[in-house]
């Protein structure tokens, strides 16, 4: 779930941002996760060498990741150690996500609040 979202109605919303020839923009999904969600999330947008995503430390909120591998990039949802690819039939594991050798290029979490 994404805010209390199913991640498949989160998908049905995000599948017009997926193809552009130029890869996913953060910005589309940033855009898409706060118009869902109706709450503020932010763009961390990592410098590179871009770091493995078996090896990323996520924090303990839900992250949408942009991650790449094999000359083109992927999103991925990860929530407590467990990535939603919408290519596999279930989420997995972090330490068994079949691309985990592929790197994260960007991670949008849900905003934080002072106090």
């Amino acid at each position: 779930m994404v805010a209390g979202i199913p991640y498949d109605q989160v998908l049905d919303r995000w599948f017009g941002c997926l193809t552009v020839e130029d890869g996913i923009r953060e910005i589309a999904m940033w855009r898409l996760l706060e118009d869902i969600t109706q709450a503020e999330w932010m763009i961390d947008s990592l410098p590179t060498p871009w770091p493995h995503v078996g090896g990323y430390l996520f924090e303990d909120t839900p992250a949408a990741v942009v991650i790449v591998g094999e000359g083109y990039s992927h999103y991925v949802a990860v929530e407590d150690c467990v990535v939603h690819d919408p290519v596999l039939p279930a989420g997995c594991w972090l330490w068994e996500y079949p691309n985990r050798s592929w790197r994260v290029r960007a991670v949008v979490q849900p905003g934080r609040t002072s106090g």
